[in-house]
């Protein structure tokens, strides 16, 4: 988002998905708008948020299996 939220604030997120696909949540983050452009975010955070959601999916799906494993 460029500037949607507030003046002078840029924004970028990604989902987090379970292991069904389902978004569950999602990862964010704000910078000033004179810091960093559009494109240094895609650049240069998007990457960076994107193995984040990953790794929170894959920690999800660890998550369930130990919870699976666990005696009622």
């Amino acid at each position: 988002m460029d500037q949607e939220l507030e003046i002078g604030l840029r924004s970028i997120a990604v989902p987090v998905r379970n292991q069904q696909g389902e978004v569950v949540a999602a990862i964010n983050i704000g910078v000033q708008a004179g810091r960093a452009d559009a494109k240094t975010l895609q650049r240069e955070f998007l990457p960076i948020l994107q193995q984040g959601a990953a790794e929170a999916t894959a920690m999800l799906g660890r998550a369930r299996l130990h919870n699976a494993k666990r005696p009622a």
